[in-house]
């Protein structure tokens, strides 16, 4: 669940920091008239990745380690 400033649209990437991997998989739905919203993310593959976000003029960026046997879930 993401917050965004209003009248924003929500950019979501990422990238595996510890090899080469397909792209970040994002489902990142329309605008709506809250400020909440569900985002799915999928991590194509096991590692450590880095994700960034970005609403107007705000930018979070995060690290994460993905050691899950399906990367997908």
């Amino acid at each position: 669940m993401w917050v965004r400033p209003a009248d924003t649209d929500l950019v979501v990437t990422g990238r595996r920091l510890d090899g080469n991997a397909p792209p970040l998989e994002v489902g990142v739905p329309g605008r709506f008239s809250t400020g909440y919203l569900a985002t799915e993310i999928i991590f194509p593959e096991r590692g450590c990745w880095e994700v960034s976000a970005t609403a107007g003029s705000e930018n979070l960026v995060f690290v994460i380690r993905v050691d899950s046997e399906d990367a997908n879930r």
